[in-house]
């Protein structure tokens, strides 16, 4: 939500330095409202890294401007746009310090919290955004200050007053532009309260939306909280929206690594393993995906009893993501696979190097299966140890 709700918002302010550009326009003659209106055409234009080095260039050789505040406003404003959140800050923290009172005082206010936000500093955005709240209660950027909040609360496993946060945005700005993502962060808060009709039903609402930008993430959800819930098919349907309505949406890969696993927990292996295999193609996807895209092709080959194409799966899995945060996952079906084959000393022998990797506590599964495998090497004594 971070990276479009930064564009919206900039839409909002986005003509201010029109309007400051034109009622500056009688008194401009000479270089510093050249360089002036040369900044003010890339920032108009969103050629944020040109506005940034025009405005930079302004602030130094004309320190004693008039537009001085405005220019450092704006500056901070590009540099937002940019991605550069830490460097926004200290600009709206400098023109809020010079013009409390200024015309851009409020907007700076909000931006200081927002940037913090964006760029995860959330102890700081928090104390920031509900001082801004505090002294702008109507204000319509809470539209955009009340759903930080909860995203924030989000982030920190703070389901309750994430509920707060995105049910207080759409209560006083039910039409506002984030509408769709409040209520999509209202529903992740209430799967974690375990209210999951209510989030059943906000899922819903976005997904059959046939004009929302957020439609397909809410699709995605829904189908994601089915598979929590164990209702795999109804999974399955809803991941398959990605193969026709939502074809072109960032989360398809989501998707099909999700209607995979799913595929899975209905012994449906080969269908599976098409997903996956759609996954790993996707080179978008990022590493982590193909990691589990990958997982779940083990598991396939598992299920499927197909042994020798777990050793290969496994052995290319190693090779590739060696740190992975699933390999422990990926050795125990290994293990699983070597122990059904009766090749007891090698399973033992993995399990072995495995816990001792995992530390000091060492999952069930694991301990169960290094157990199996001395149990098959008659080691029974140290099968119960």
């Amino acid at each position: 939500m971070s990276a479009m709700t930064a564009q919206l918002v900039r839409r909002f302010l986005l003509p201010a330095i029109a309007a400051l550009f034109v009622a500056s326009a009688p008194l401009m003659a000479g270089e510093a409202d050249d360089q002036f209106a040369v900044a003010a055409a890339h920032y108009d234009q969103g050629r944020w890294r040109l506005a940034i080095d025009e405005f930079t260039a302004f602030l130094e050789k004309f320190p004693q401007d008039p537009r001085r505040n405005h220019v450092v406003f704006f500056l901070g404003e590009a540099l937002l746009q940019s991605g550069s959140h830490d460097d926004a800050r200290a600009k709206f923290k400098e023109y809020l310090a010079a013009a409390p009172t200024g015309n851009y005082a409020r907007a700076a206010s909000f931006r200081i919290g927002e940037a913090a936000y964006l760029a995860g500093k959330y102890n700081a955005a928090k104390v920031e955004l509900a001082d801004f709240l505090k002294h702008h209660l109507q204000d319509p950027l809470g539209a955009f200050v009340l759903p930080y909040l909860g995203e924030i609360a989000q982030a920190e496993n703070d389901p309750k007053t994430a509920e707060y946060y995105f049910a207080e945005a759409l209560k006083r700005f039910p039409d506002g532009q984030l509408q769709d993502d409040c209520r999509i962060g209202l529903a992740r808060a209430l799967e974690k309260l375990n209210q999951l009709q209510e989030a059943e039903r906000l899922y819903r609402a976005v997904a059959e939306k046939t004009d929302s930008p957020q439609a397909d993430a809410a699709q995605y959800h829904l189908g994601a909280l089915y598979f929590a819930a164990g209702d795999y098919r109804g999974a399955i349907e809803c991941f398959a929206a990605f193969d026709d309505r939502f074809a072109q949406s960032p989360w398809r890969p989501n998707a099909r690594l999700g209607g995979g696993l799913a595929l899975l927990k209905l012994d449906r292996p080969v269908e599976a393993v098409l997903q996956f295999d759609a996954v790993l193609a996707t080179e978008t996807a990022g590493a982590e995906l193909h990691q589990r895209a990958l997982g779940g092709k083990l598991q396939a080959a598992l299920q499927a009893k197909d042994h020798e194409l777990l050793d290969r799966l496994a052995s290319q899995f190693e090779k590739r993501y060696p740190d992975s945060p699933i390999i422990d996952g990926v050795r125990r079906m290994q293990a699983r696979s070597l122990v059904e084959r009766k090749r007891f000393a090698e399973a033992a022998a993995l399990m072995e190097a495995s816990l001792a990797a995992e530390g000091e506590s060492p999952g069930l599964e694991s301990r169960y299966l290094l157990a199996l495998a001395y149990r098959g090497l008659n080691r029974d004594a140290d099968s119960l140890a």
